[in-house]
């Protein structure tokens, strides 16, 4: 679990249209005006996890902390943060990219993924312009860090998945892209966007709501109901500010 300093108080947010169904090598059918192009690590236990503490990975986490925090003064970091759940997946950075989706030298170099303690899954995604902007703008005027817990959703392929979007898939996506719009407007889903390419993980949904109301919301999502999405639902932290308007 990542200590929570205000280097790694930073979560993933996403807020682009809600077709997380983006076909093969394009970009998503409708990305909102105000998103950009991010580089989504997922931090999960690499194969030298241990729960266990002794001087040896106390010493790899001050590293991993101090590498956090080079990250976000070098500005190739937009975003960290930890779940609050017992999973192998662990926390997550939001990264600059450019069109050849390089990974920053920075990332390769943390003493948590060097070691293999942590390993990082890559994912090109849409996400908010003004990440982390309001939180810089407190931390200027000496505010205090406030901690706040979302839910976090990760929408991967289902038994029905497919990419070719036929006139049933499409009608599914539009009923989808309704229901996404309803929970904003309900102020219960604060932000949502999809994965780039046609990989396993195809969408992210941020909610305001707790994991247990989180669950049944997403339930009724048609996408998730026709099978086309399966979610994987997990509390994390972060820091007021972060998110655009929270």
């Amino acid at each position: 679990m990542f200590v929570l300093r205000r280097a790694c108080l930073f979560a993933l947010v996403i807020s682009v249209a809600a077709a997380c169904a983006a076909g093969a090598g394009r970009k998503p059918e409708s990305p909102a005006p105000a998103s950009r192009l991010y580089l989504l690590a997922l931090l999960r236990r690499g194969t030298a996890w241990t729960p266990e503490r002794n001087a040896h990975t106390d010493s790899i986490q001050a590293g991993h902390l101090a590498n956090i925090r080079r990250m976000f003064e070098a500005g190739e970091m937009y975003a960290a943060g930890p779940f609050g759940d017992d999973t192998p997946l662990r926390g997550l950075f939001v990264l600059d990219t450019d069109s050849t989706g390089r990974v920053p030298a920075l990332l390769k170099d943390d003493p948590a993924i060097a070691s293999k303690r942590l390993r990082a899954d890559l994912h090109r995604w849409y996400g908010p312009e003004g990440l982390s902007d309001e939180y810089r703008a407190r931390a200027e005027t000496g505010a205090r860090d406030s901690m706040v817990s979302y839910s976090f959703v990760l929408l991967h392929r289902g038994p029905r998945w497919t990419a070719n979007v036929a006139s049933g898939v499409k009608k599914v996506l539009r009923d989808h892209a309704k229901h996404l719009d309803e929970l904003r407007r309900d102020g219960k889903l604060i932000a949502a966007g999809p994965i780039e390419g046609m990989g396993e993980l195809r969408g992210v949904l941020v909610f305001s709501t707790d994991t247990l109301a989180t669950r049944r919301l997403v339930s009724q999502d048609p996408a998730v109901k026709a099978g086309r999405f399966v979610p994987e639902i997990h509390p994390w932290w972060t820091a007021v500010g972060v998110i655009p308007g929270h």
